[in-house]
């Protein structure tokens, strides 16, 4: 501009775009606070807590739930409940850091949460935090029901410790706090067949105590609200209702990333094979059965499918059904519509179009 290659006139435009956002969202008008040294922040309101809880309690996966074993119900039992993370909640061990970690002005933990709704039900909660594995395992054969919290840490720019690089898939040993995980829950189901397991995953999990667990929630990165969340999916005030957005593989083996040319590469350079079959359309285009597939989720209650109709509208198709609670309690559920392109397009067997 001073050397009158660009006229003023553009500066002004360029500056005026700016401010006018800035006018827009009411910076002039309530301008931020100056921030402390560091990056804690804290902010915190009554629709920013309910936000989380909703999200940490529809965002949860209810993969196993054998006998019925949760919802939790019925009085006077003592509950154990076992693992670091259900001491501590979000700010604990298996949660993600980097970029998308947040400051949280007021964790609550599982045993925090947890130990009030058992109260309310006249239940009792004891807690272990899982170090010492034949302690716990002493303190689940001594009570009526055991929850045990395990799960993984993960950060972008960081790879897993104990991560299996030629399947790219992390055991619950990989940055666990107890790095024991696997040998604890085994050791506390086998104490007790009413064991139900809460992970806090960033992604898949391999699960070689499944059989000996009678329920696993998913409950991935809860946030600031993690234990009033577990406490109304635990005790069913809140049902399950999220869907898997990953696969869970049943075995390492069936991933599609076998080879160094995939990953880490060769010389620099890795060459991504399976091409459009990602995630779930690998599984579907190998005939695949994986441990628990892309859009899976349990509920507390049973719900019916039915009058499927399938109408051109234009250049669009439009599905309609009726979606019925069969069972004796309130849930929601979600249903998905996958699409088969015609034979020789080249496309994936299927793939999610559309879900409500």
């Amino acid at each position: 501009v001073q050397s009158r290659q660009v006229p003023m006139s553009v500066l002004d435009s360029m500056v005026t775009r700016i401010l006018r956002s800035m006018f827009a969202v009411g910076l002039f008008d309530h301008p931020a606070p100056p921030e402390p040294s560091g990056y804690t922040v804290p902010v915190d309101t009554l629709a920013n807590r309910a936000t989380a809880l909703s999200a940490a309690e529809e965002g949860s996966v209810l993969l196993k739930n054998t006998a019925g074993l949760l919802p939790i119900s019925g009085s006077g039992k003592r509950i154990a409940l076992i693992g670091l993370d259900a001491g501590s909640g979000a700010a604990g061990a298996s949660q993600a850091g980097g970029s998308v970690h947040v400051n949280q002005p007021e964790v609550v933990s599982p045993l925090q949460a947890l130990s009030a709704r058992a109260a309310e039900s006249g239940d009792s909660v004891v807690y272990n935090d899982g170090t010492n594995v034949r302690a716990a395992a002493a303190l689940a054969k001594s009570s009526d029901l055991a929850i045990v919290y395990a799960g993984y840490v993960e950060s972008e720019g960081t790879d897993l410790a104990n991560f299996n690089y030629n399947s790219g898939v992390c055991t619950l040993a990989c940055v666990t706090q107890p790095a024991n995980s696997d040998q604890l829950i085994a050791a506390v189901a086998a104490a007790n067949p009413h064991t139900a397991v809460v992970l806090n995953t960033g992604g898949p999990a391999a699960m070689p105590w499944l059989a000996q667990v009678r329920s696993v929630l998913e409950m991935w990165y809860p946030g600031e609200e993690d234990g009033h969340a577990a406490a109304a999916l635990l005790f069913g005030d809140v049902d399950p209702s999220g869907k898997l957005p990953i696969t869970f593989p049943a075995s390492l083996s069936q991933l599609p990333k076998q080879t160094a040319q995939q990953w880490p590469g060769v010389k620099g350079t890795a060459v991504y094979s399976e091409g459009l079959l990602v995630g779930y359309r690998w599984y579907d285009a190998k005939h695949l059965t994986p441990l628990y597939p892309f859009g899976f989720g349990l509920s507390y209650t049973t719900f019916g499918f039915s009058h499927l109709s399938v109408t051109a509208r234009g250049s669009s198709v439009v599905v309609r059904y009726v979606l019925t609670n069969t069972g004796d309690r309130p849930g929601s559920d979600v249903g998905e519509v996958y699409v088969a392109d015609p034979a020789g397009a080249g496309e994936p067997p299927l793939q999610l179009k559309g879900y409500q």
